[in-house]
């Protein structure tokens, strides 16, 4: 341990599992919705939409923070159900109230935490939200 000065670790689906989250949120919106939804069909095609965020992002047709309103919108104009804020509210709550950290992930910081020097990378688009992520974390 004595050569390593630092340990950095990627915060999304290696520390935290971002998939889970997401889906919390997803099904959170599901909730609201005026028609029953198939679960794994709604994830598929929000998925779907959120890839062509990323798109609309490099091609620079969109800006990073729209994001999540982006992708919620999109994914309701596919089954056409009209937009309601409380749809993008309710999917940001519990999307964030739900990020923790992999069990192992919290064991492996924890057994480092004073060897080394720790930091946390990550590629989101939004630094504040990501901030308020990894807080909620404790880590």
């Amino acid at each position: 341990m004595n050569d390593i000065k630092a340990v950095l670790f990627d915060f999304d689906n290696t520390l935290v599992d971002y998939i889970r989250s997401d889906i919390i949120g997803l099904k959170s919106v599901m909730e609201l919705l005026p028609t029953k939804m198939n679960t794994n069909e709604f994830i598929e095609v929000s998925v779907e939409k959120i890839n062509e965020f990323h798109k609309q992002v490099k091609d620079g047709k969109e800006i990073p923070s729209n994001m999540h309103k982006y992708r919620l919108y999109n994914t309701l104009q596919y089954y056409s159900i009209e937009w309601d804020e409380q749809y993008l509210e309710s999917y940001l709550k519990h999307y964030m109230e739900s990020t923790a950290c992999f069990p192992l992930a919290e064991e492996v910081i924890r057994y480092l935490h004073g060897k080394v020097r720790l930091g946390i990378l990550t590629n989101a688009y939004d630094s504040e939200e990501q901030r308020r992520r990894i807080k909620s974390t404790g880590i």
